[in-house]
């Protein structure tokens, strides 16, 4: 029975656990849906929270693994005791070679029952440490999602101003000249973002995908290339 009212209390707790979690996993999966159109180096920051996102699920999935083994050993459990006591309650009308058949069944089963309580007790502490793991995994999504928003409005703001400190530079050139530097900006910040250490992660994902890498390459050579075309 403590066992049963131990288990009750696990489920419970996991019950609750998992509601909360679920909830806080959606939240920040909604906010990580707003942020997709996002500069390269948010991308980047975007391609970690997925990837630590994908290990929480796994460990939801393990958590899960879990639970499911836990119920199967407590019906088994359960079957045992149920044989056990039909078995204990018909022994007394047996032959004695009978009555000590039962008898050894019935050590071999108590030796069974140890062994599946045991197991069982296992599976509840795994399923506890998987919890916890769990728990630890979504609030380190959530401080990186966090994290996430803060550098992107500090960026913003930077770059708002960046951009407008170049616009005033550029305002004595003539039109086709402003043009020109511009796209020359745009190649320059390109390279520094393949360069900076913060953008190791986004280089590794371009590096496996060509498609990408192309892309983020030549998008700056093009521009230059139709700014060139239209003022000559």
């Amino acid at each position: 029975m403590r066992g049963q009212k131990r288990q009750q209390n696990f489920s419970r707790r996991w019950h609750c656990s998992s509601a909360s979690l679920n909830q806080e996993l959606q939240d920040m999966e909604a906010l990580a849906l707003r942020g997709q159109n996002k500069s390269p180096e948010e991308a980047n920051q975007m391609i970690q929270i997925q990837a630590w996102q994908e290990e929480v699920e796994r460990s939801r999935q393990g958590q899960r693994d879990a639970e499911s083994k836990l119920s199967y050993f407590e019906t088994e459990v359960q079957k045992m005791r149920v044989e056990m006591a039909a078995m204990k309650r018909d022994a007394e009308h047996y032959s004695r070679q009978e009555h000590m058949e039962l008898e050894k069944r019935y050590r071999e089963l108590t030796d069974l029952l140890y062994y599946k309580q045991t197991q069982l007790e296992a599976m509840a502490s795994e399923k506890a440490a998987a919890e916890f793991q769990l728990e630890k995994k979504v609030k380190r999504l959530q401080e990186a999602q966090v994290e996430t928003e803060r550098s992107r409005v500090s960026r913003h703001t930077s770059s708002s101003w960046e951009e407008d400190t170049e616009m005033k530079e550029l305002e004595p050139l003539p039109l086709h000249h402003r043009h020109m530097v511009g796209a020359s900006v745009q190649l320059q910040k390109a390279a520094k973002l393949i360069d900076s250490g913060a953008a190791a992660r986004a280089t590794r994902f371009l590096w496996r995908y060509r498609t990408a890498r192309l892309s983020l390459l030549f998008y700056p050579v093009r521009r230059v290339y139709l700014v060139y075309k239209i003022f000559n």
